[in-house]
């Protein structure tokens, strides 16, 4: 049966997965089939698809030649940023809204943000109309409605782990390798200035991130030293090197780290309190009314490049070890008014239901069902698959033996899909999904079709 269709990529699966979940469900009872998959897989299924059609959903920018030829085999092309997330610095907005290439401006039929502010800001950089500040699917995940979806989650992480506080990393540089790190790959979009400012800045932001994390460790060591009772759960970053964090809280039996493997949502709910340094999910933790602390033991100004005011202003603030017990024994007065516009939290339409009723105007082709075939593997694909492994094996040992000079945290860092995305855990919460919205269980269908691919629709 022919259907409209949307492709939409995973490229962070534990940010992204349950929040694309939740658009997918929707989109499926407006009778659009989806195709949610790795970002090779869904542009390997572009690409080999015979007819034009269909909505490609994707979370950033992609380089123009790419951009180009997917605009060959579908009718529109959408983004959902999710690098520009509510809270941090307004100069930041406009710095990262020069991250898509000016080129590929003419392909991409609509932006979508979090909120009004940065939608403004990225119009008014990149000179487009089409770009809209009506919320994220996964801010819909952070209200009552839906964040009961992880009760079950809740339940077995106290019950592992009783009570606890939480650390949510985003520091991504931790180790003496941070310049390497930082000028791995450059901006696209911008002119010559723009990405010398850039690789500048990038530095001073990852040296600045390295000296917190060592202020970080004599931190969290005092805290569990001083009061054995006390349990800190460390949840890292997909961006963060795991051998180091690991090797610096060893020996510390109430210092347990976290390798960022899952949904961070259930451990914040889980938790007596949330301890960050303005990342996104400080404001996840709000809303969803937990106490949040913001540590910043270098503290010199409020106007730091690398201190995030929105998240610091709504915060308790953590200078030193002395407050990080005051912070423990002081009730929670969350104010979500405060965060009310920054997140878009109105509870007339979710956010998926705002998306869709902008894409539902688009003229799109209606699409035949993807067939998959499974090819067998030549012995040319063999010898290819090897090859690459044996040059991925010298190339670990030329970088850790320091002959190139590269980034060697990239071989210790989480792995952007772990698990996969399976067919198993996606009924899993659409089930969940589909008890707090509609209860149409028996016509909701996911199909697996290759590792990391699957496919929603709602059958008649």
């Amino acid at each position: 049966m022919k259907k409209k269709t949307i492709y939409i990529v995973i490229e962070l699966k534990v940010r992204e997965i349950v929040a694309k979940l939740l658009f997918s469900y929707y989109a499926s009872l407006r009778g659009y089939r989806i195709y949610l998959g790795s970002r090779e897989k869904i542009i390997d299924l572009i690409n080999d698809k015979k007819e034009k059609g269909g909505i490609f959903f994707y979370k950033a920018g992609l380089q123009i030649v790419r951009t180009k030829k997917i605009s060959k085999k579908i009718d529109k092309h959408i983004v959902l940023d999710e690098e520009m997330t509510a809270g941090l610095n307004e100069e930041r907005y406009y710095k990262s809204a020069k991250a898509f290439f000016p080129e590929t401006k003419k392909y991409i039929d609509a932006y979508f943000y979090v909120n009004k502010k940065i939608a403004k800001i990225v119009a008014k950089t990149i000179k487009a109309k089409n770009v809209y500040g009506i919320g994220w699917p996964r801010v819909d995940l952070f209200q009552k409605k839906f964040s009961k979806i992880y009760d079950n989650d809740v339940k077995k992480i106290k019950g592992k782990h009783g009570k606890f506080y939480l650390f949510m990393s985003d520091l991504g540089f931790i180790t003496k390798n941070y310049r390497e790190y930082a000028l791995e790959y450059n901006p696209w979009g911008g002119n010559k200035k723009d990405i010398e400012e850039w690789k500048n800045f990038s530095i001073a932001k990852a040296k600045n991130a390295v000296e917190e994390f060592n202020l970080l460790i004599n931190f969290f060591k005092k805290i569990c030293s001083k009061n054995p009772k006390i349990k800190i759960l460390i949840r890292g970053h997909p961006a963060e090197n795991v051998k180091e964090w690991k090797k610096r809280i060893k020996g510390y039996k109430n210092l347990i780290y976290l390798p960022p493997i899952d949904d961070p949502q259930p451990w914040i709910m889980a938790s007596k309190g949330v301890l960050h340094r303005g990342c996104s999910t400080s404001l996840q933790s709000y809303v969803l009314k937990k106490s949040i602390a913001y540590v910043k033991l270098n503290f010199s100004s409020r106007y730091s490049p690398f201190l995030k005011r929105k998240p610091f202003d709504i915060s308790y603030k953590i200078f030193n070890v002395s407050d990080f017990f005051k912070w423990i024994k002081i009730k929670k007065n969350n104010n979500l008014n405060l965060v009310k516009k920054d997140l878009n939290l109105y509870n007339s339409k979710t956010s998926c239901e705002k998306i869709l009723d902008i894409i539902d105007k688009f003229n799109i082709k209606k699409e035949n069902n993807y067939i998959f075939k499974q090819n067998k593997t030549t012995i040319r694909e063999y010898f290819l698959f090897y090859f690459k492994e044996l040059k991925r094996m010298i190339y670990f040992l030329l970088v850790i033996s320091k002959i190139l000079k590269r980034n060697v945290d990239k071989f210790y860092l989480t792995s952007k899909i772990p698990n996969g995305i399976t067919k198993k855990e996606a009924t899993k919460y659409l089930r969940k999904i589909d008890l707090r919205v509609k209860n149409v269980k028996s016509k909701l269908k996911v199909s697996e079709i290759s590792e990391d691919l699957i496919k929603i629709e709602m059958i008649k």
